[in-house]
């Protein structure tokens, strides 16, 4: 490898890293202050014992707990779920000569690789 060669790679994602930079600086105030100030109103008012009822109190189950878990079994379902389908589809996208794979091919969006990866690819005869 010639000395320099990655130098281009790294302007580029240098460039990008500028170019949200003022984005990420009026973005961060917007979204961070109201947040903190909510959690600092919350947490600074009233007796400090409400937090403790909430996590520990008689009615903390119905409270918290419940709809904690009920929460978790959710996302862990769905999260499952997608993963299950996005591999039989992979498998069928893939592996297979399926009928019907025009309608599959917007409904299973594939990412494609960067411009440079494609173009190496190209000259060592990789797939």
């Amino acid at each position: 490898m010639r000395a320099g060669a990655g130098q281009p790679a790294l302007a580029a994602v240098a460039g990008r890293c500028f170019s949200a930079l003022p984005v990420a600086l009026i973005l961060l105030p917007l979204v961070l202050l109201p947040l903190l100030l909510l959690i600092a109103g919350g947490i600074g008012s009233g007796d400090r014992g409400a937090w403790l009822e909430i996590f520990a109190g008689p009615l903390s189950g119905s409270l918290f707990w419940r709809p904690l878990a009920g929460s978790l079994l959710v996302a862990a379902a769905a999260a499952l779920l997608a993963t299950a389908l996005g591999g039989v589809l992979a498998l069928l996208y893939q592996s297979t000569d399926i009928a019907g794979a025009g309608w599959l091919r917007p409904a299973a969006p594939q990412p494609q690789p960067p411009a440079g990866c494609r173009q190496a690819a190209a000259r060592t005869g990789c797939r």
